[in-house]
């Protein structure tokens, strides 16, 4: 069920359902009648009003309850108020955190791999020069007593 909220043009609360008060975080049983300003920010209110057309909030943070709400402003010139539906999409927003965290700490891992990799090759390279250093001294000396001893001989 949707919260749904529906504020005079002044952007005092005239209506609020119980799904409305739990996303927004207003506990308070007197709160029709009162500024929306004193429970939550309600700019995005002020401009559907002010512009007289419809608003559409995507995955908007409530700080007070710490809940993402899709929220769809209305502006209804007959009865010059603005109302609110209010969807929580808390859940999609936490499970696309973990999704991306996940990926992040995929990457992290990946890039610490590929640096293990070079690191590792070049250390291999590394060895491998110097072996093949080592033999062509060793196959010098061994050329140079080789011929040494055949122009003795």
């Amino acid at each position: 069920m949707p919260g749904i909220i529906v504020l005079d043009s002044e952007l005092n609360i005239q209506e609020i359902n119980n799904k409305g008060r739990e996303l927004l975080g207003i506990d308070d049983p007197n709160a029709k009648g009162r500024p929306a300003a004193d429970f939550f920010s309600p700019i995005d209110f002020y401009n559907a009003y002010t512009q007289k057309k419809h608003i559409s909030c995507k995955q908007t943070l409530i700080p007070t309850t710490g809940k993402y709400v899709d929220i769809s402003i209305n502006y209804l010139a007959g009865q010059n108020v603005i109302f609110g539906i209010l969807k929580d999409v808390t859940d999609t927003v936490d499970y696309e955190n973990r999704i991306m965290k996940v990926k992040m700490e995929t990457l992290t891992t990946t890039d610490e791999v590929i640096k293990k990799q070079m690191r590792v090759a070049q250390e291999i390279a590394s060895l491998l020069g110097e072996t093949t250093a080592e033999t062509k001294v060793a196959l010098l000396k061994l050329k140079k007593t080789l011929t040494e001893e055949n122009k003795k001989n």
